[in-house]
């Protein structure tokens, strides 16, 4: 597993659910893939096995539109984490490598799931960042506590969920 070289590792992360929801309160994101039981971290491994196979049998099938990644954030009016995260993340976001290869759809917590798009479980708290392949939740982050985490938590997200690979500095 590579670690994170960044000061957002002593920030908080827990996990909600047996899902892979985190909430970002408690653990590091570092503690939360360690603390996993090792039924859990093979079921992790073998899930990240068939998603690579099944992206690459796309790829060797000629498949038109191998998915369309994209990133909501469901948010709700008064969510002082809302605001924070569209003070110190969003002017930047759509210029970033992850947010071109995941564009923003923005989602209230109320309304339900933009058109085409479905959760897989009920989204409680905002914000709630759902990643989103070809209209269907394929991983989740529940909570912003700085942008300090939320970058490096996110782009482990997109490289074990997607084919997302940062480019080398």
């Amino acid at each position: 597993m590579k670690k994170l070289n960044s000061p957002a590792n002593a920030a908080p992360a827990k996990e909600m659910s047996n899902t892979g929801a985190l909430r970002l309160d408690q653990f590091t994101y570092s503690d939360y893939v360690l603390g996993q039981s090792s039924d859990i971290r093979c079921a992790m491994a073998i899930s990240s096995i068939l998603r690579a196979s099944a992206l690459g049998f796309g790829l060797c099938a000629g498949a038109a539109g191998a998915g369309e990644i994209r990133l909501v954030m469901v948010e709700q009016p008064g969510c002082a984490y809302c605001a924070a995260w569209d003070d110190q993340i969003a002017p930047a976001y759509d210029k970033t490598e992850e947010g071109r290869f995941a564009p923003l759809v923005r989602a209230d917590l109320h309304m339900g799931p933009p058109e085409g798009i479905t959760y897989a479980r009920p989204v409680n708290f905002t914000p709630t960042f759902i990643l989103i392949d070809d209209g269907v939740e394929i991983a989740r982050m529940e909570g912003y506590v700085g942008e300090d985490f939320f970058w490096p938590v996110y782009a482990r997200l997109l490289e074990e969920n997607t084919p997302f690979e940062p480019a080398l500095n």
